[in-house]
């Protein structure tokens, strides 16, 4: 049976003068499903014929992000300014915490560096340790006759870096994971979905020993061996944006086949990715698992969704001036509007991520991809009835499935404040008698004794005038 992870990216162009930001869309499909990657550029649709979706916005400007651009359909979209690094600079240690798909995938990648990689594993610790790692890819095939692979951190000891390649359902096993690991000069990348990801790893590690990145990568296992069908990029960044660290995780991929950007604002970039994820993603979960082609074909869902990513913006850049980010880095919903919507007309039936969770019956990622935005959105100046609405359905839909069990006993903010009913407490139903048993007399019961008496009452006789009376 193939597992299979998919990753898929568009970066809108952007003003040169703006910091870069970027979101990806994850799912499980098939990568022949990915139709944004089977149109030729000659033909991509410009971004000043993206949908207005009703806002009566103008047309987007093209505009070049500073050092990354990625091109709809493009074969070679990702067009990074500075060259790479041909050589390692000096031979890390680094422990791959998850070997899915894309652990699988940038583990071998640094590996094939010369790097000292070791695999944390499961499903695939007898196969790795057995057969060694086999990689079919656009950018080179890569097969490992031995490679380390491991049961248990323990095994590794302290490292130089860690990639933290977990679905975001096992974030709370991390710490314990990731202790063996840890030195007071090791750094952890955590390539994961959701919102308050480094938030949570720095409740037990320092926090400038943390990083956030986004995978823009298909690929899927198949037999063992890992398929990787188009795109490869990584975009990190920081948790305290720091320049000197950003070079630190660049550095790391010197010498690989793997191109790195890093972010100038992790915070905003994560936002940036939920503008999409929780308008298509949620949606696609709370309409029972439908693909994203069924949300933009509809006027009503394609409007409600259109409601969604508004909020999703609005909440997104109150909070960079809660925290007192920059204006430069705030989100331009406008932009995000527009391309975000033009992305997914050419998307076909596209499965998101937690969509796939729902209908195949897998833990699905609530908290980070949901909740957490939400939580963060109800501390923040304004309203967000249309996110409110959403996050219930989608955390109704995992709790009525058993996928979001981890999730059922926190309250979304506006439930607690809300003045709702209480359930009534249910009333116990007074039983009946018990039939006598079969066989016994009805007389032998007293009380059926009075009531056969009060029901037959002896006749008076009273004789009038020869006539008897009744």
């Amino acid at each position: 049976m193939r597992t299979v992870s998919v990753v898929v990216a568009f970066l809108a162009l952007a003003s040169p003068l703006r910091p870069t930001t970027a979101f990806q869309l994850q799912a499980s499909s098939a990568p022949s499903r990915i139709r944004v990657s089977s149109v030729h550029t000659s033909q991509r649709p410009s971004l000043a014929s993206a949908p207005r979706v009703g806002l009566g916005f103008s047309p987007v400007t093209a505009r070049v992000r500073r050092g990354l651009a990625l091109r709809m359909g493009s074969d070679d979209p990702w067009a990074i300014d500075e060259q790479l690094k041909s050589s390692i600079v000096g031979k890390k240690k680094v422990a791959i915490v998850g070997s899915g798909a894309v652990g699988l995938y940038y583990g071998a990648r640094l590996l094939e560096a010369g790097h000292d990689v070791t695999f944390l594993a499961r499903s695939e610790l007898e196969n790795l340790q057995t057969n060694g790692l086999t990689v079919e890819s656009i950018d080179g095939d890569v097969h490992f006759d031995t490679v380390k692979a491991v049961g248990s951190t323990a095994e590794i000891g302290e490292v130089d870096w860690v990639l933290l390649c977990l679905k975001t359902t096992s974030l709370k096993a991390a710490p314990k994971l990731l202790d063996p690991l840890m030195g007071k000069d090791t750094r952890v990348l955590a390539v994961m979905n959701g919102f308050g990801i480094e938030e949570k790893l720095a409740e037990s590690f320092p926090e400038k020993q943390i990083f956030g990145g986004m995978a823009f990568v298909a690929s899927y296992r198949e037999d063992h061996v890992v398929k990787h069908v188009k795109f490869g990029p990584i975009l990190g960044g920081h948790m305290h944006n720091d320049e000197a660290e950003l070079e630190e995780l660049k550095s790391l991929f010197y010498g690989s086949k793997v191109k790195v950007m890093a972010s100038n604002n992790l915070r905003m970039a994560r936002w940036e990715k939920l503008c999409w994820n929780m308008p298509f993603n949620g949606l696609a979960v709370s309409l029972g698992g439908v693909p994203v082609d069924k949300i933009v074909q509809d006027a009503n869902t394609r409007a409600l969704a259109h409601k969604i990513m508004g909020e999703v913006i609005t909440a997104a850049n109150l909070d960079g001036k809660a925290m007192g980010i920059d204006e430069e880095f705030l989100l331009d919903g406008e932009d995000i509007i527009q391309r975000m919507f033009a992305l997914t007309d050419t998307m076909g039936d596209y499965r998101p991520s937690t969509m796939v969770d729902l209908v195949e019956g897998r833990q699905m990622e609530i908290e980070y991809l949901f909740e957490n935005p939400l939580h963060r959105a109800h501390t923040l100046p304004s309203e967000f009835p249309h996110l409110e609405s959403l996050v219930t359905m989608v955390k109704a839909q995992a709790n009525l499935a058993g996928l979001g069990t981890t999730t059922i006993d926190r309250p979304l903010p506006f439930a607690v404040e809300s003045p709702v009913p209480k359930p009534a407490t249910p009333v116990e139903a007074k039983k009946p008698p018990a039939p006598p048993a079969k066989g016994a007399s009805k007389a032998a019961d007293p009380s059926m004794l009075k009531a056969q008496q009060a029901r037959f009452k002896p006749l008076k006789r009273t004789q009038s005038r020869g006539n008897v009376k009744d």
